[in-house]
């Protein structure tokens, strides 16, 4: 399924509220507006910015911004669900068994501790 992102430098509030309304309208709820920022900054680039960032990557301005959304996704984002209960005590016994068949029985050689 394609989420196509809508790309707009108007600077103005009302043109931005009449973009958003005609691309809504014509587009449906899939889409999304980006509105760049006047200047480069840590929570924003400009359509200069994406631009040179697009033919430097020699790909689409869409895959831009895509690609930091996608990275910020798998850092904030969990990679499984969320379990609903808790493991029972034969799961847990289960999972202390195999990691301690897993661990290493060698000699310790070097122990450090924090206090």
């Amino acid at each position: 399924m394609h989420f196509p992102i809508a790309i707009t430098d108007s600077s103005s509030p009302n043109s931005y509220m009449s973009d958003m309304y005609r691309l809504e309208k014509n587009m449906g709820a899939a889409h999304l507006l980006l509105k760049f920022r006047s200047r480069d900054t840590r929570f924003g680039a400009t359509r200069a910015t994406v631009k040179s960032l697009a033919a430097e990557l020699d790909v689409s301005e869409t895959q831009v911004v895509h690609l930091p959304l996608s990275k910020f996704a798998e850092e904030i984002l969990p990679a499984y669900e969320h379990d609903e209960v808790p493991l029972t005590s034969a799961e847990v016994r289960a999972v202390r068994k195999r990691a301690k068949a897993a661990m290493s029985m060698g000699k310790i050689l070097d122990e450090q501790s924090l206090f």
